[in-house]
């Protein structure tokens, strides 16, 4: 099984809101706006050891995540991916 691990976390500013969070990426002065959720895995990715997605998942949800919840992490860790943030390291 894979773990995702943050590359840049340097790189990465985080603020976090009621409503959501702002990631402010340094590599190419973007913003982007995160949901809550996806927020807190970013920060736990960046601050942590490299989890699964299950791990992950039933941290942010605090017990048992379902098989939908997971599906989310992994979504939002794929997006991740896609924007140089994070990538998958042998487990």
């Amino acid at each position: 099984m894979l773990r995702c691990t943050c590359l840049r976390p340097q790189g990465l500013v985080v603020r976090e809101y009621p409503d959501g969070c702002v990631v402010y990426d340094e590599a190419d002065a973007s913003l982007h706006a995160l949901e809550p959720w996806a927020g807190e895995a970013l920060l736990r990715l960046m601050q942590g050891p490299p989890p699964t997605v299950p791990e992950l998942a039933d941290l942010l949800v605090g017990g048992s995540a379902s098989a939908d919840e997971q599906a989310q992490v992994d979504e939002a860790l794929q997006q991740f991916a896609a924007r140089g943030w994070v990538a998958w390291v042998p487990a």
